[in-house]
């Protein structure tokens, strides 16, 4: 009993010993570990003003962390204040490490602020500075970006699709499909978008959008045969659908 109660009170000293070793007073720190302790507190702070106030407390003591500059600048920008965000997140981007991620978090927030010019400037930087690494994202993102800016855009569009596209484990996404095919049906390219639509499983009924896109597309072709057998089958599933009816009439002056 004794030797056991000698363990426990070395074992806790032990404990004491390691975590004042760990944790030394405030007043021995450096400025370093100081503004370090800040930005972890700041961290788990849920009121952004207080937040804000450990952040610029840190950076103070430290001006060169370029974690505290980054994550100061993003909550300066989400609080409305672009301007002094941008001063942070500008010194932050001194540091090779943080610049992928600053591009992601502009391209992303101009996304959201539909900002697209914007947004495709910072992703299409982020592709440029990150060659070697999986862009299926970015890339995704800056082909919605080019749809959006307008019907000049969409061939730059789809060449981010058809990058994205030809990522391996991407091979089967059935929206980037319907998003290919819809873009080379708006540059009037209706082979290309035939093809791509032969891969999309259109006659699903939670694909009603793909099977429009596929009778337009044939109707624009005039490719008469192919298109009523489409029409029929669409049919068969939305048999209330007036717009496929005004096809089937229309498709017979062909």
């Amino acid at each position: 009993m004794f030797l056991k109660v000698t363990f426990l009170f070395l074992g806790l000293s032990l404990i004491f010993a390691s975590k004042a070793i760990a944790d030394p007073p405030i007043d021995k720190m450096t400025n370093r570990e100081k503004a370090s302790q800040l930005y972890y507190n700041a961290l788990f702070e849920s009121n952004t003003l207080r937040k804000k106030s450990l952040l610029l407390q840190a950076h103070k003591l430290n001006p060169r962390d370029a974690r505290i500059s980054f994550h100061l600048g993003k909550l300066l920008i989400q609080s409305n204040n672009e301007k002094e965000g941008f001063y942070y997140l500008k010194k932050a981007f001194r540091n090779p490490k943080y610049k992928p991620s600053i591009l992601k978090y502009l391209g992303e927030y101009y996304f959201n602020q539909k900002n697209y010019k914007k947004a495709n400037h910072y992703l299409r930087k982020l592709i440029r500075s990150r060659k070697r690494e999986n862009n299926y994202l970015n890339n995704y993102t800056l082909g919605q970006i080019n749809s959006h800016l307008g019907l000049k855009k969409y061939k730059a569009s789809n060449k981010y699709y058809l990058k994205a596209y030809k990522i391996r484990r991407y091979k089967k996404n059935k929206d980037l499909l319907l998003l290919i095919a819809e873009n080379y049906y708006y540059q009037a390219n209706y082979q290309k978008a035939h093809d791509y639509l032969k891969s999309y499983p259109h006659t699903n009924k939670n694909n009603q959008k793909a099977f429009r896109l596929l009778i337009k597309t044939l109707y624009k072709s005039k490719k008469r045969r192919e298109l009523n057998d489409s029409i029929i089958r669409y049919l068969k599933i939305w048999p209330k659908d007036r717009w496929a009816r005004k096809i089937q009439r229309k498709s017979r002056k062909l």
